[in-house]
């Protein structure tokens, strides 16, 4: 037997449950999307030198990375190209240092009063580059433009926040007067949105 009390109760919830369902239907609106933007995670993989970007032993840390320095140093100078992320090598061929493979900070380059080792992708661009011979060779200018791009669309680090070691360090000449600046400049990503 069921009391009045019951059934007014469960009236009740049926009307509430009913005017709150109606309710609901009127305030419905489309589900929001997400802004236009790439998601490196979902992109591609990467071909050619961008393909170093991802050999790495742990995951990409796109937070961390702010700017990419331009280094260069001869052949023989392996323990300062070791304290870069990156070396491109005079044939072209860009390799990974331990650094980049850890996703760890490198020790590429002294500026007081900043620290932009700690947010900072060290490119080392094998060669000497402070007099005009030897020039920088089209492969290995090739290679840096080719990594610095993919770098600055994986990172989104614009064209200003890309430095070659000359720039932020007043007595440095690296990578040197014979490397084309203006033209690495020019062909650098202005927006990488």
């Amino acid at each position: 037997m069921v009391g009045s009390r019951t059934i007014k109760a469960l009236t009740a919830l049926l009307f509430s449950m009913t005017v709150g369902a109606c309710a609901l239907m009127l305030l419905e609106v489309a589900p929001a999307s997400p802004d236009a933007q790439q998601l490196t995670a979902l992109a591609a993989p990467a071909e050619g030198v961008a393909a170093v970007i991802h050999d790495t032993s742990v995951p990409l840390q796109p937070i961390k990375w702010r700017h990419v320095i331009v280094h260069s140093a001869n052949a023989e100078d392996v323990d300062f190209q070791q304290q870069c992320h990156f070396i491109i090598s005079a044939d072209g061929k860009a390799r990974v240092t331990k650094l980049w493979k850890r996703q760890v900070c490198g020790n590429h380059v002294y500026v007081p009063g900043r620290d932009f080792n700690g947010d900072s992708i060290g490119v080392c661009i094998e060669g000497n580059f402070a007099r005009h011979d030897p020039t920088i060779s089209q492969k290995q200018f090739n290679a840096l433009l080719e990594l610095t791009r993919s770098l600055q669309r994986a990172f989104l680090i614009t064209a200003d926040r890309v430095y070659l070691t000359s720039d932020l360090v007043p007595n440095s000449y690296s990578p040197g007067e014979a490397f084309p600046t203006g033209e690495f400049n020019a062909a650098l990503l202005r927006s990488v949105r």
